[in-house]
């Protein structure tokens, strides 16, 4: 649940990072990005919290892959790009991180002892 939550904090930090790093006109492609990034990972993030739905954390990795190339490709000036690749891909690394990954399995949570063990 962990990874959830600091990638809501990351769709915020995609929210407002348009007024901490300005472009020269508000009009730029990389606002458009920016804030339909940050929507779609709360989106995604906030799904994936709800039980069996944890596959959705998947497109979180999705996004978090697209907003990495648009920061190589240099969408913006330098400091946005850096901004939407190192943001991208951090995305991208806790998606991949399972919704229930803090809690014990089910079998040790039951009590039940391998098989296969003396």
């Amino acid at each position: 649940m962990w990874a959830r939550v600091v990638e809501v904090l990351l769709a915020c930090w995609l929210g407002v990072s348009p007024f901490v790093i300005p472009e020269a006109s508000r009009t730029h492609p990389r606002y458009a990005v920016d804030y339909t990034a940050a929507l779609l990972v709360a989106g995604f993030s906030l799904f994936a919290c709800v039980p069996r739905r944890g596959v959705w954390r998947m497109g979180t990795f999705a996004v978090g892959l697209g907003i990495a190339v648009a920061g190589w490709c240099g969408l913006g000036n330098e400091a946005g790009a850096q901004n939407l690749l190192s943001v991208g891909l951090l995305l991208a690394m806790f998606a991949v991180i399972p919704t229930q990954a803090s809690e014990l399995p089910r079998s040790w949570k039951s009590g039940e002892e391998h098989r296969d063990s003396p």
